[in-house]
C-alpha cells in the first residue's frame, strides 16, 4: 500500500513497516472474515496489493479478474438492468 500508512494503521488497527525505497509500506491488519476483508481492499484500488494470506490474494483476484471482465466487455447496459438504474 502508498502513501498514508501512517492514518490506514490507526483506522484499521494495522502494524505498518517502515516505507520501502518505492513508497511501499507493508502493512498487516486484523479482518473480520475474508469476504469482508475483500471488499475492504478492493476499495484502496491501486493503491495497495493483497501479499497474503493466499486464499485473501485469491479472493481479490477473481474479483478484479470479474471486474476487468465486466468493464472490457461492450455492452450497453450491464447484465440483469434497465436503463437509468445500477
Amino acid at each position: 500500500m502508498q502513501p498514508r500508512p501512517t492514518s490506514y494503521a490507526k483506522v484499521y488497527g494495522a502494524v505498518a513497516g517502515p516505507p520501502d525505497a518505492d513508497g511501499w509500506v507493508e502493512v498487516e491488519l486484523p479482518v473480520e472474515s475474508e469476504a469482508v476483508a475483500t471488499g475492504d481492499l478492493l476499495r484502496l484500488g491501486v493503491e495497495a496489493e493483497v501479499l497474503g494470506p493466499p486464499g485473501l490474494r485469491r479472493a481479490v483476484t477473481e474479483a478484479v479478474t470479474v471486474l476487468a471482465d465486466r468493464y472490457a466487455n461492450d455492452r450497453k447496459f450491464p447484465r440483469n438492468s434497465q436503463p437509468g438504474t445500477c
